[in-house]
């Protein structure tokens, strides 16, 4: 994952994807004033709020990864043990997560009764999402892994918007064609 930092290089910033607002007046999206969330100049710490920077390339080796049960292209990079310690939930019945039906693991949201905006994964699957709207779930039963990147800072209540149901529902029903 050579795209991957909390610091991104000046080349690297020339390459930030755009974030978009909607305009209250149109209801159209337009360009968010730069600095709406970014790396202060020079930071050296990280940024809870939106501080690790990626692509989608480099996601897809993370899930793909993590979907192989901690393999990549022949290289064990975790422990299946440890994947598995990661992606289950820790949380019990104690409702967790951002949307109905999930738990928390070590540093993934996990399904425990799809509905909602998972209703499309099984039960197990786990993702997370970022602060301006991004997603991601891995779902090892359908043997799959969906990456949607959205940057959307005033997305309020991200997780129940249409987008983040449609794309993976859209997703799931490909993959049984």
């Amino acid at each position: 994952m050579m795209d991957t930092t909390f610091y991104p290089t000046e080349k690297q910033l020339t390459r930030l994807a755009t974030m978009y607002l909607k305009d209250k007046m149109t209801g159209k999206l337009v360009a968010a004033p730069s600095g709406t969330i970014g790396p202060p100049k020079d930071a050296r710490y990280p940024i809870p709020a939106g501080g690790l920077y990626s692509t989608g390339p480099d996601l897809a080796r993370l899930y793909q990864m993590m979907l192989n049960g901690g393999a990549l292209n022949n290289q064990r990079i975790l422990s299946a043990e440890s994947v598995k310690a990661m992606t289950i939930s820790y949380t019990g019945d104690l409702p967790a997560g951002f949307s109905p039906g999930m738990g928390w693991g070590l540093g993934w949201g996990v399904v425990r009764k799809p509905e909602g905006v998972t209703e499309m994964l099984a039960p197990g699957a786990y993702g997370h999402g970022g602060g301006t709207g991004p997603q991601g779930w891995i779902d090892p039963e359908k043997n799959l892994f969906l990456i949607m990147l959205i940057q959307r800072p005033d997305m309020s209540r991200a997780d129940e918007s249409r987008i983040r149901h449609a794309f993976p529902a859209a997703a799931v029903e490909a993959m049984k064609k």
